[in-house]
């Protein structure tokens, strides 16, 4: 059995970062995810609980402020 790990994501609302978010959510690791967006942060948080009962955080960050 695979090793479960936690995954930082940046953009992870959209595209590729969602993409890989869901991926990895799949293969039972816990997604830790920040985006400008929090709506499509919200309606991501779900589909990830689908693939995987890992705890998942999601934030609402803008990292061009930094």
């Amino acid at each position: 059995m695979a090793v479960s790990k936690k995954i930082l994501i940046t953009g992870v609302s959209k595209g590729l970062g969602r993409a890989l978010a869901l991926e990895l959510a799949n293969l039972n690791h816990t997604i830790i995810g920040c985006s400008r967006d929090q709506s499509k942060l919200d309606s991501l948080k779900p589909l990830l609980f689908n693939f995987s009962s890992n705890p998942h955080f999601l934030f609402n960050v803008d990292v061009v402020i930094f």
